[in-house]
């Protein structure tokens, strides 16, 4: 299967062969707060929560977490569900929902690894930073839409 790729730092940016598949409407504040948090992050995996007003499609906010792997993770991450607990109640009170997470790959693809993979919950929008010595380099999204079904990457558009 192939996937659409946008790179927030370019943007229209496109591999040859890749085919779009969905679009994620997501505002340019969230993508510069995501781009921060890797670049002040690096070279340790950044962790985050992606959310929107209830009932709308727009990414509009971004909640930088702690990584509960290990404070300073370089493979893998874990949002700490006492943390997620407390930004879905918070969020909720503000008519905001959790739209989906980002994390960072230091010194990696953005690609979806085997582990991303199978925590993915279906539904939800997944966005993965690559940065490399320091600098955000690719941003791009996925989604998981059934739990059988592999993960498809979505484009953005940015408002």
């Amino acid at each position: 299967m192939k996937y659409h790729g946008i790179n927030a730092l370019k943007d229209g940016y496109k591999e040859e062969g890749e085919v779009a598949m969905t679009e994620v409407m997501i505002k340019q504040a969230a993508i510069d707060m995501i781009l921060s948090q890797g670049e002040k992050i690096y070279p340790y995996e950044g962790c985050g929560v992606l959310l929107r007003r209830t009932g709308q499609e727009t990414i509009t906010e971004v909640i930088a977490c702690r990584n509960a792997v290990a404070d300073k993770a370089t493979e893998h991450f874990l949002i700490d569900p006492l943390e997620l607990a407390e930004i879905e109640k918070e969020s909720i009170g503000n008519e905001y929902e959790i739209a989906g997470f980002y994390h960072t790959h230091p010194d990696q693809k953005a690609v979806v690894s085997a582990e991303d993979g199978r925590f993915m919950i279906p539904g939800m929008i997944y966005a993965i930073l690559s940065v490399y010595d320091g600098h955000p380099e690719r941003l791009r999204f996925y989604r998981k839409d059934d739990p059988s079904d592999k993960e498809k990457e979505t484009g953005y558009m940015g408002g």
